[in-house]
């Protein structure tokens, strides 16, 4: 039972783009709206993004830089928090996190292609 989480949770971290197409087929039986199907699946998948380019990084560097992935957000998440209180002059925290998580999704699957290129190309290259 053990060995089969632990195939699951790498095949997630490995292959985030085939969860976050099932989430959103799923949300899209469910839903009959594409578009509200595209923020479920941006939203639950975020997360996935991130711990995967930690992975990556951690493949490709032999180091883990977690630490640096989580100072990188909650300076992301201040900007979004500064910006919107000099914006509106108030603090809705439920629409900066919203668009504090969008961008983080946007950020982390850029992120994660261009680390699996830059991976592929550099394993063919050392052969």
């Amino acid at each position: 039972m053990i060995d089969l989480m632990v195939w699951l949770l790498a095949f997630c971290l490995t292959m985030p783009i085939v969860i976050s197409w099932l989430v959103y087929i799923i949300a899209k039986k469910v839903s009959n709206n594409r578009l509200k199907a595209l923020h479920v699946s941006v939203n639950y998948t975020t997360l996935l993004y991130i711990l995967s380019v930690g992975a990556i990084f951690h493949q490709l560097y032999g180091t883990t830089y977690y630490g640096y992935i989580f100072i990188f957000l909650i300076v992301l998440l201040s900007f979004f928090i500064i910006m919107q209180y000099k914006v509106k002059g108030e603090v809705l925290f439920l629409t900066a996190w919203r668009r504090f998580w969008r961008l983080s999704f946007l950020l982390f699957i850029l992120l994660y292609f261009l680390l699996v290129i830059y991976g592929i190309t550099a394993g063919i290259l050392a052969v």
